[in-house]
């Protein structure tokens, strides 16, 4: 994260990253080095710096509090991190090994349900019920997202509407519900608290938004595992739908049997793997990766706009903003360096290049 964004929290921000250690040093998990290192990559604390920031009163007292709260969304992200990473059969994430890859697919989904429920308790043992039922709430849309996602594997016929429908309950509602717990510790009133929720939520499609154009643009040393995953998985993303918007009238995506029906990989192998390479020049020959950015540049537009009105005179809006700007910046970055290095490719080999 940016320093120089959330440096006004840095010190409730180590006291996070401090409890989701004694966390992951707990008696009831494996004491192994390998397992710690995977676990302590994994988050970036993006969703607990939003919450520290919003939450933010100048009232030190409340530092240890916030700081559980803030260790309690980091846990549940977690959480679902280690069970997407079975789902979608990572081996790495962020140049570290899964947990799923070091100790197998049980041992990623028992542990991402021990991390469900020691945040649980631990918020029912402090009394924090409304963050109590935020959460709850959000792991639930979290959960519904993820099974409409599953649901529509090799859809080709996914319409934009239905993906951000999708991304809006995976994604986005953690993000709004760690800005409506920092909100409520803040003490906002009703109008400035809806300003925030809706912020979290548009920031969260923007965030998703990047990460499927990052998808197919980055290396995999930069993401840190393995990039184009999502389609060789048969989940369809924006950048896909974009394309296939785009070619129009091209017959041998229309006349796809992925279009009118959906169909499990192992139901035809080849003939996805046939579907999805052709998918996959369209995507990186038109314009659907610019596409995409404009996508995501519209959602963190809209999230600056929800807290232009915001007057707390501690700079939060601009810190806010800014955060928006570092994620456009990073999809700017990663599309046009794409671009770059494919002009190069093509140039040498008189090819498409990437």
């Amino acid at each position: 994260m940016n320093n120089d964004i959330f440096c006004g929290v840095s010190s409730e921000l180590a006291d996070v990253r401090q409890l989701l250690r004694e966390v992951m040093s707990a008696d009831e998990l494996p004491a192994d080095e390998s397992l710690k290192s995977s676990l302590e990559s994994q988050g970036k604390l993006l969703r607990a710096g939003l919450l520290l920031l919003i939450s933010k009163n100048g009232q030190k007292a409340n530092s240890s509090r916030v700081a559980k709260l803030g260790c309690a969304v980091e846990m549940l992200h977690l959480a679902t991190l280690l069970h997407d990473d079975v789902i979608d059969r990572a081996c790495a994430r962020r140049r570290r090994p899964t947990v799923a890859r070091l100790f197998g697919d049980k041992g990623s989904i028992l542990l991402g349900d021990f991390l469900f429920a020691k945040c649980l308790r631990k918020l029912a043992e402090s009394q924090e019920f409304e963050a109590l039922a935020q959460l709850a709430g959000a792991v639930e849309l979290c959960a519904e997202g993820e099974l409409t996602e599953q649901a529509n594997l090799f859809n080709l016929s996914l319409t934009v509407d239905q993906y951000m429908s999708i991304i809006n309950r995976k994604t986005a509602e953690l993000f709004a519900a760690s800005c409506r717990i920092g909100s409520s510790l803040h003490g906002h009133n009703g109008a400035d608290s809806d300003a925030l929720s809706e912020f979290g939520r548009l920031f969260g499609q923007g965030f998703q938004i990047v990460d499927d154009l990052l998808d197919f643009t980055s290396d995999d040393e930069p993401m840190g595992k393995p990039c184009g995953q999502d389609l060789s998985h048969g989940v369809i993303t924006l950048p896909v739908i974009l394309a296939l918007e785009a070619s129009g009238d091209d017959s041998e995506v229309r006349e796809s049997p992925f279009r009118s029906r959906r169909l499990l990989a192992s139901d035809n192998v080849e003939s996805w793997l046939e579907e999805e390479s052709r998918i996959r020049k369209l995507v990186l020959k038109g314009d659907a990766l610019s596409a995409t950015l404009d996508a995501a540049m519209g959602s963190f537009g809209k999230a600056q706009r929800c807290i232009s009105a915001l007057d707390r005179g501690d700079g939060l809006a601009d810190n806010l903003a800014a955060l928006c700007e570092m994620m456009i910046e990073r999809g700017e970055q990663s599309l046009l360096e794409f671009k770059r290095t494919g002009e190069e490719l093509g140039n040498q080999s008189g090819g498409l290049g990437r």
